[in-house]
């Protein structure tokens, strides 16, 4: 797997970085002492599970330049301006005092917008000092002027910490700096921490135990909270909240798909590509989001969803529906007629993306159902062998539900 080399400019210091993989993205920040290279392994790892890692020399650190480097608010600061470097936003991972930086970052909220989810990697808000110089003095930190300087933003911290409205998760390691009350403090003041205990893993826990680490990382990227969060946040920035369609705004509208998706026990990268399923335009809704890119696509819901979402919005229809449910099912491209067969997993998801699509269309807009509403649902019949049960299910009371509808409607219910 290839790494990028990576350098920023904060105003007038250089902080240097590397890049790993693609898909969404992980900002992985070091324990002091350390650099970016302690990630690397982490890195490769997350790069195979489909994640993007950008890891990051802190000040003092590796290759970066060291100006103030023993100012926590600096250091913040560098968090700050790396956050808005991504389009879309990105687990920030600290280790020790990659934490406390990403923490004291993440007390703006406008910061805190910028970061899909955090994760401790064995440190807290407020460990009690004497825990501090009790790990550190036999291993000869305990005179690192940010130890100090760490300590007496105590105040600063815990604020940051009790202001976190994302998901946050904590990494302890079995033979590391945490005790179980400090631990308890924290869950105390962070709202649904999650914790995840790793027995044979030592304080640095990206050197000794980067397996595990990475499984645990590659589970918050993949979290609900977090993945919502990746989205809402492309839907915001390219105005889909205020984009009319019908139902309301195209953001809605991208959302109740996707949500129709999970209700039908779709997995979790379909439902993703159905929250997003109209980035570059269709044929039934020709505009593209501005300023969604295929890199944006990736970087929100993972290359596999952004797979299917390129076929979906560049799908010609009547081409390529009326092979679906014979024996070479294809997707033509309308823009150069090329012909992209179809496995058979990915006709079922473009089938039910389809399907979960249309439904919502013609469930809020009576116009559309009377001009199109015949022939969706003979289509729909058609496909209904190529699709799970739970969509099958809704395809076979869809008659109903349209009559339903219809009824409401003509009622003023």
């Amino acid at each position: 797997m290839d790494t990028k080399r990576l350098t920023w400019d904060m105003g007038g210091t250089r902080l240097a970085g590397e890049e790993t993989g693609d898909g969404p993205a992980l900002l992985l920040l070091h324990a002091g002492g350390e650099n970016r290279t302690v990630w690397r392994d982490c890195a490769k790892r997350l790069a195979d599970m489909g994640f993007r890692s950008v890891a990051v020399d802190q000040r003092g650190h590796g290759e970066s330049d060291a100006r103030d480097a023993h100012d926590l608010a600096v250091l913040g600061r560098d968090v700050a301006a790396l956050l808005a470097t991504f389009d879309v936003p990105p687990v920030v991972v600290g280790a020790s005092l990659g934490g406390f930086t990403a923490l004291h970052a993440l007390a703006d909220p406008a910061v805190r917008a910028r970061c899909s989810g955090l994760v401790l990697v064995d440190v807290v808000p407020t460990p009690a000092a004497r825990d501090v110089y009790a790990f550190l003095g036999p291993r000869g930190l305990a005179g690192d002027p940010l130890v100090d300087e760490m300590l007496s933003r105590r105040g600063e911290l815990e604020a940051a910490a009790r202001s976190l409205d994302l998901p946050v998760h904590l990494v302890r390691a079995g033979d590391g700096a945490l005790s179980g009350g400090s631990v308890a403090d924290a869950a105390a003041m962070i709202g649904g921490l999650v914790v995840h205990e790793l027995p044979g893993a030592e304080h640095l826990v990206a050197r000794t135990a980067p397996a595990a680490l990475t499984d645990v990382l590659a589970f918050v990227a993949d979290d609900d909270d977090v993945r919502r969060r990746r989205i809402a946040a492309v839907l915001r920035a390219c105005g889909a909240e205020d984009a009319e369609h019908p139902g309301g705004t195209l953001a809605s509208h991208l959302l109740r798909t996707g949500e129709r998706l999970r209700q039908w026990g779709s997995e979790a990268w379909l439902v993703d590509a159905g929250c997003l399923h109209a980035a570059y335009g269709t044929e039934g809704f020709p505009t593209a989001l501005p300023g969604v890119t295929p890199e944006v696509v990736r970087a929100a819901v993972g290359v596999r969803a952004a797979g299917l979402i390129d076929l979906y919005c560049h799908c010609r229809r009547a081409d390529s529906y009326a092979t679906f449910a014979g024996p070479h099912p294809v997707v033509v491209d309308h823009r150069t007629g090329e012909r992209h067969p179809l496995g058979r997993m990915t006709l079922r998801a473009f089938v039910e993306l389809t399907v979960a699509n249309e439904m919502d269309v013609l469930i809020h807009s009576a116009e559309l159902r009377r001009k199109y509403g015949a022939g969706l649902a003979a289509l729909f019949v058609d496909w209904r062998g190529l699709v799970g049960e739970r969509a099958r299910a809704a395809v076979d009371a869809w008659p109903g539900a349209v009559d339903a509808v219809s009824s409401a409607a003509a009622t003023g219910d």
